[in-house]
């Protein structure tokens, strides 16, 4: 088989994967509401690829996406296997306290999404599928 068409194979066969990343052209975007009064930093976790941790225990990957100072921000999500199952976690920067983890979405499905994070003891809201979630 010649050279470029085993090249051109294996570029189909990459582009067909389950597992696709986010193409130039496309990146969804996330738009996190902070009622929190403190900074925090968001951090995705990817539920589909679990890793192999202690004996017994999976850990998930993670990815922060970004730190929100305000009392909202747009986080582009680039770099991340978008047809994933992911859950969002909101640190505290000032201190040591986390949220308890959104209900898991497919960054895919919607160009655009929206969470809501009020406080760290009740689960965030969202995140909520929005078509135009942030404006370029």
């Amino acid at each position: 088989m010649p050279r470029h068409s085993v090249a051109f194979l294996l570029l189909a066969l990459a582009a067909c994967s389950p597992k696709a990343y986010i193409a130039i052209d496309r990146h969804p975007t996330l738009l996190v509401t902070n009622g929190t009064g403190t900074p925090l930093q968001v951090v995705a976790y990817d539920y589909t690829t679990p890793v192999g941790g202690p004996p017994g225990v999976y850990v998930s990957p993670e990815f922060p996406l970004g730190r929100v100072n305000s009392t909202s921000a747009c986080v582009t999500l680039t770099g991340l296997p978008i047809a994933d199952e992911f859950a969002l976690v909101a640190e505290d920067t000032l201190g040591a306290m986390d949220s308890p983890g959104s209900t898991t979405f497919v960054p895919q499905d919607s160009p655009g999404w929206v969470v809501t994070f009020d406080s760290f003891s009740r689960q965030p809201i969202g995140p909520v599928r929005l078509s135009n979630a942030c404006s370029p």
